[in-house]
């Protein structure tokens, strides 16, 4: 579907060529230039798809190397300011790639890089921090870590150790703040768990809780505002909170 702010109006677009798996199973988005780029996740044979803004058409791709994996639970991606897609390919594995477009848009080339430091699963997101020129990913997966792939020198680092417990799950996300280079994320799964990592420093800092809402089993969402001290969170069903 396309929603349209100014009307208020929403329209039906053309099908996906492949049955999306529901709950969290697989799929991930990413939008880069006129085309917004799908992996399906599944047990599909095909799964990566280019829908044409312009065209209200959709083109096949060719998969990632070595797809599937698995049912890809918990893929996720990012685009950098070349429109490069970088992903992460869930499923509980650490397998990590970039998409990069070619002038023959959307057709590109797949590319292996280094591996995530903890398994890729439900409660996962990466973001393109523009500020750096990095990718920064939640790991999910019941894990402890946010990763951050250094486009400049193909390097990854990892930041394991968020003291939450059980890890970062169903619900979980993150968000940058841009004015102090803190990563603020939540833990997911009825936990009303806050953590924040010091990108300066490699460091987790103290939690909050008293008064963060608990992020349920659903798709949280984070958003920081440049140059304010605010973020603004759903922590899914119909709680939105500052």
């Amino acid at each position: 579907y396309k929603f349209i702010p100014s009307d208020k109006t929403t329209s039906t677009l053309t099908s996906v060529p492949t049955s999306i798996p529901p709950n969290g199973g697989g799929g991930s988005i990413a939008l880069s230039g006129n085309y917004i780029y799908l992996y399906s996740g599944g047990n599909s044979s095909v799964k990566f798809y280019a829908y044409s803004i312009s065209g209200n058409s959709w083109t096949t791709l060719t998969n990632p190397p070595s797809s599937p994996y698995g049912d890809g639970i918990g893929s996720t991606m990012a685009v950098d300011a070349s429109g490069n897609i970088y992903f992460a390919a869930g499923g509980a594995t650490t397998n990590f790639l970039k998409y990069t477009v070619t002038s023959s848009a959307p057709y590109g080339e797949w590319s292996v890089l280094s591996s995530i430091g903890n398994s890729v699963g439900r409660g996962s997101r990466a973001i393109y921090d523009s500020e750096n020129n990095d990718i920064l990913i939640l790991t999910g997966n019941n894990g402890h870590t946010i990763s951050k792939y250094d486009i400049d020198s193909s390097t990854m680092t990892n930041y394991s150790g968020a003291p939450n417990d059980p890890g970062f799950t169903s619900g979980a996300s993150m968000v940058k703040n841009d004015d102090n280079d803190i990563v603020y994320a939540i833990t997911g799964q009825n936990y009303a768990w806050l953590e924040r990592l010091n990108l300066n420093n490699g460091t987790w800092g103290s939690r909050q809780t008293s008064s963060t809402p608990a992020a349920g089993n659903t798709v949280g969402y984070m958003i920081h505002k440049p140059g304010e001290n605010r973020i603004y969170t759903t922590f899914g069903g119909t709680s939105f909170y500052y």
